[in-house]
């Protein structure tokens, strides 16, 4: 489901995705900055997913309304960093991925996620190579790299 209408992304509620939400292989919460009370109850969204054996997947979209509120400190994600640890797949870009973690640059904001659990990640950079890892409990194990985006693309415009 998409909601593009503010409005109804305001007032969506945690309570309205009803167990058949959860009877999935693949739950993903994507964008969750623009539903706030989604985005503010994540980690308890997140465990109910993995409880249900899910396979959970987190896309990050720019958390305005945390950045006006606080615009030095560590953007949440849910209701603690405990979040991360029931994310299989967490992709960001690399802005986001500081924003969330609390650090100075990409390199420590993967680590970050690493150490709070993340089980794979991947950060994009705009034009620039992106960064992915995976501990191997959803992918194949893959040591932190970088990976070219399509130069194709970038042509082509």
């Amino acid at each position: 489901m998409f909601i593009n209408s503010i409005a109804a992304a305001w007032e969506y509620k945690p309570e309205e995705l009803q167990d058949e939400f959860f009877d999935s292989d693949i739950v993903v919460f994507g964008g969750t900055a623009l539903v706030p009370m989604i985005h503010d109850n994540l980690t308890s969204l997140l465990k109910k997913a993995k409880s249900k054996g899910c396979a959970t997947i987190v896309n990050t979209v720019f958390d305005f309304r945390n950045e006006k509120a606080n615009p030095s400190k560590k953007w949440p994600l849910g209701e603690s960093d405990e979040s991360y640890r029931y994310i299989d797949l967490l992709i960001a870009d690399q802005e986001e991925a500081i924003r969330l973690s609390g650090e100075k640059d990409a390199l420590s904001a993967i680590r970050f996620f690493q150490h709070k659990g993340v089980s794979s990640l991947i950060i994009t950079n705009g034009s620039k190579n992106i960064s992915i890892w995976s501990d191997g409990r959803y992918f194949n194990p893959a040591e932190l790299k970088e990976m070219p985006v399509s130069q194709k693309f970038w042509m082509t415009r």
